[in-house]
């Protein structure tokens, strides 16, 4: 394993498993989005619909952004002897427009990050706007 080649094709496997994992954990996120929406009884302000919006655009963002770096990984796999020559990361190596492997894999946490982040703000807004219920 001393072939800089087979170095980064283990590379390229642990970004495919990262990639593949936020895909997992966002499409759950997009799930219980979902659930939140069908199964909400009552009404939320301003801000916390605001914030479930953008939970939704910037979770569904990073999916297309994921599905980009996954997709990027075969074409890159099959050009690696020529890539591994002129490239000494393989985050350097450009997808098929010519974007680096990093600026997607940035976009894609960044926008799984912000997505997550407005998902707990939604939920502790909305916590917080809950009328007290009577004890019996």
């Amino acid at each position: 394993m001393n072939d800089p080649i087979s170095y980064h094709y283990k590379a390229l496997e642990l970004i495919k498993h990262w990639s593949s994992l936020l895909q997992i954990i966002e499409t759950l996120i997009m799930v219980s989005i979902i659930f939140i929406v069908a199964l909400a009884k009552n009404e939320y302000n301003k801000k916390s619909r605001r914030s479930l919006f953008l939970a939704s655009l910037f979770t569904i963002l990073s999916i297309i952004i994921g599905l980009n770096v996954l997709g990027t990984l075969p074409w890159v796999t099959q050009s690696l002897p020529q890539l591994a020559i002129t490239y000494s990361d393989v985050y350097q190596y450009p997808n098929y427009i010519g974007i680096p492997i990093w600026i997607l894999a940035f976009a894609q946490h960044l926008m799984s990050v912000l997505g997550m982040c407005c998902l707990i703000y939604f939920v502790f807004s909305s916590l917080n706007n809950q009328k007290p219920t009577k004890m019996t």
